[in-house]
């Protein structure tokens, strides 16, 4: 169902704060937004923005240009433009209050998890034109662990606990090669090659609509056998394709760097991540806003950065982690 005439709600003028350097990327604050500023090493994170209504389920686009979430009170879902002086809405006509929101790569296309009919909407064509179809999964058991959706918005892809399935243009279901139990899965950039992770290997799949083939590129992603058991909690490649980083819910962060024979790299943040959000390239947000200032992670340096809200006792330039 293609959508057009979008309901287009003009809120009053609000700005930004005003800030130096060059754009960071955007973070969610309780149903608000921040810029965030300068670079990860020297950063800072700007006042809250508010956006016309009271919002919930906040997630901003990798291009950090919009956001996608739903209304408190009534559940509709929103398109938010980030704009430095002016925020419109911009109202999707498609189902309300969905229990997940997951972009993909490019933030082109989207996915929308609704727990109480077990089903999946896509929505292909961000931001300008958007079109949807909907996926009906109730034949596969309780909440995905992990959902991806590929940047063309043909395929999406989901982690149930018996196994990892990849849903094609017309919903037909391919149950995809693994071994070990599986924990997230994710798109490349621009393809619809995917990587899934789970207990005891990371391997990418090519050719989803084909052959479906796989490719190790590890086993047991833990650096050491005595390290903790982590859980996935994000799970995401960069820009350039070359890197897949997965970050635990004890705080790990591990890269694979696939344009140097699969060499793999491990920080620990000193955080609590809530997931592995796009900020361009191979930076991304591990944290929203804990104890007045964001963590943010380099894939490329292996390097974690703690970026702070401006004008605070935690000052204005971010540090290595």
């Amino acid at each position: 169902m293609k959508i057009s005439g979008f309901i287009f709600l003009t809120v009053s003028s609000v700005a930004f704060g005003q800030l130096n350097g060059p754009s960071l990327g955007v973070v969610p604050d309780t149903g608000a937004i921040r810029s965030m500023y300068g670079s990860a090493a020297a950063g800072a994170v700007g006042d809250r923005v508010e956006l016309g209504a009271a919002l919930s389920l906040v997630e901003v686009a990798p291009s950090q240009d919009f956001v996608l979430a739903s209304a408190a009170e009534s559940g509709k879902m929103l398109l938010v433009p980030v704009a430095k002086s002016v925020v419109p809405m911009q109202l999707l006509g498609i189902a309300s209050a969905p229990d997940k929101i997951v972009f993909s790569p490019n933030g082109s296309a989207a996915a929308l998890w609704f727990a109480n009919v077990a089903q999946i909407q896509i929505i292909s064509g961000l931001p300008a034109s958007a079109s949807i179809r909907n996926l009906d999964v109730s034949y596969l058991s309780g909440m995905p662990l992990s959902i991806a959706i590929s940047d063309d918005g043909q395929w999406a892809a989901g982690v149930w606990s018996n196994g990892v399935y990849a849903f094609g243009p017309e919903g037909q279901p391919r149950l995809l090669p693994t071994e070990g139990a599986p924990m997230a899965v994710a798109f490349f950039h621009g393809k619809q090659d995917a990587t899934i992770i789970t207990s005891s290997q990371v391997l990418t799949i090519s050719d989803i609509g084909g052959q479906a083939s796989s490719t190790l590129l590890w086993n047991n992603p833990s650096p050491a056998n005595d390290a903790p058991a982590q859980v996935a909690v994000g799970f995401a490649v960069s820009a350039d394709n070359q890197r897949i980083t997965v970050t635990g819910d004890w705080g790990g962060v591990y890269t694979i760097n696939l344009a140097n024979n699969n060499e793999g790299s491990y920080v620990m943040c000193g955080c609590t991540p809530t997931g592995l959000a796009s900020l361009g390239g191979s930076l991304y947000r591990l944290t929203g806003m804990v104890d007045g200032a964001v963590k943010v992670y380099d894939a490329a340096a292996n390097q974690v950065w703690m970026v702070p809200l401006a004008n605070t006792n935690t000052g204005a330039n971010g540090g290595g982690q």
